[in-house]
């Protein structure tokens, strides 16, 4: 079963996504409750929860503090931000942290529901956890150093400035060598890679219904500082405008 780790100041709120979770009948374990940030991250080491679901205004240590320091031992499991908080500067933060869903309170059952349907197939697709499902590893295809450039690039699309040195540099090789390592086992350039990268996380921001934000402060989340590029780009890749792609998002809901 998926461990599942909840972390709420409010007992209330935390009885509540219990009785929730317990009510879709999935394949989960809710292993471990927390009222504050410091007690979440000493049961997050102790119970190594698949997935997380936290609160961001939590006393002594708050949910992002605490997401950015259970990254560097739990960096594959499945974070859902569950606030009431809906700011530009945390849905950043959010998307510099590798959270899976940032959910506004108070909580739909159906919407969490379908966001658990997710994280359980992302979890299923992990490398350490293909054996619960098939024995052939997924990444297999690929060598040690290209999965560390791909896990690199996923980790840091959101700089604006990454380049392809930085990235040459970081697991000390050429230019050259980088390029053509990508172009035979990714089957793309560099640019060509953080692009797509990009492109995919600016759909998964735009499908958010739960987060009000702009087209130029979903390009700053994805590494543009001109929304004018960042859209130029879209929709050479997508073939509609980041706007028109939110507007048919809309109307399939």
């Amino acid at each position: 079963m998926w461990k599942v780790l909840i972390a709420d100041d409010e007992p209330k709120i935390r009885k509540g996504l219990k009785k929730i979770l317990q009510s879709f009948n999935l394949d989960i374990e809710i292993v471990a409750e927390a009222e504050d940030g410091e007690i979440a991250l000493n049961l997050a080491q102790e119970h190594k929860p698949n997935i997380i679901l936290v609160d961001i205004n939590m006393p002594f240590l708050n949910g992002l503090g605490f997401i950015e320091k259970i990254r560097d031992f739990l960096p594959n499991t499945m974070i859902i931000i569950i606030t009431g908080y809906d700011e530009f500067y945390y849905a950043k933060k959010a998307i510099q942290l590798q959270v899976f869903e940032y959910l506004l309170k108070p909580v739909n059952a159906t919407e969490l529901k379908e966001i658990m349907l997710k994280v359980i197939t992302q979890l299923q697709k992990l490398p350490n956890n293909l054996d619960r499902i098939e024995t052939k590893n997924k990444d297999a295809e690929y060598s040690p150093i290209v999965m560390g450039i791909k896990n690199y690039i996923d980790g840091n699309y959101m700089q604006e400035d990454l380049s392809m040195q930085e990235v040459a540099d970081r697991f000390d090789i050429s230019l050259s060598y980088l390029g053509k390592l990508m172009k035979h086992e990714l089957g793309k350039t560099f640019i060509e890679y953080l692009t797509e990268v990009r492109m995919e996380s600016a759909k998964k921001i735009l499908q958010e219904e739960n987060i009000n934000i702009k087209i130029h402060e979903v390009a700053q989340l994805v590494g543009y500082s001109s929304q004018h590029y960042f859209s130029r780009v879209f929709k050479k890749e997508i073939g509609i405008t980041p706007i028109e792609y939110k507007q048919n998002i809309k109307i399939e809901l």
